[in-house]
């Protein structure tokens, strides 16, 4: 004879707060990539304009004196 297991009531609630943990964590790992792709556009940006006046050519808009 068979007996069913069911789950408890604190079981499905733990179940629930680990599945939406896994599920803010993804969010915040999504943001944390754009936020880095953001900053790596804006170091290269960076980079191309002390690059460009080292060698002597025009200064980006911004950065002028």
């Amino acid at each position: 004879m068979l007996r069913e297991k069911r789950l408890k009531d604190e079981d499905v609630k733990a179940i629930l707060i680990g599945v939406n943990q896994v599920k803010i964590n993804s969010v915040f790992m999504a943001i944390y990539k754009q936020q880095m792709h953001n900053l790596s556009k804006i170091r290269n940006e960076i980079q191309k304009c002390v690059k460009n006046n080292s060698n002597g050519h025009q200064q980006h808009p911004n950065l002028q004196k």
